[in-house]
């Protein structure tokens, strides 16, 4: 792919997805993005909240942390598994507008 886009959550369940909505619904259906969210073991529902995206979109890929590794180390988890040209990093709280 030519785009990856990694996202690093921590606790995040109530922006999560509609950070999610908006990257999916503005990505062009001719250039898809591999996304990899990198949940760094959150204690609330941020987990089961991703689970339907993992399920429904098969670029979306989830690692989940037994241990909060930090924002820059689970980027870095993240790009290891992307295969793309071009890698964004993001927040879980983004809107694409």
């Amino acid at each position: 792919m030519a785009l990856s886009i990694a996202i690093v959550t921590y606790n995040s369940a109530r922006s999560i997805q509609p950070a999610l909505d908006s990257i999916l619904r503005h990505l062009p259906e001719d250039r898809p993005a591999a996304i990899v969210v990198v949940d760094n073991h959150s204690t609330d529902d941020t987990r089961e909240r991703l689970h339907p995206y993992a399920r429904r979109h098969r670029n979306l890929s989830l690692i989940h942390n037994r241990v909060n590794r930090g924002f820059g180390a689970a980027h870095n988890q993240a790009a290891s598994v992307a295969d793309s040209a071009y890698h964004v990093i993001c927040n879980p709280d983004i809107r694409i507008s």
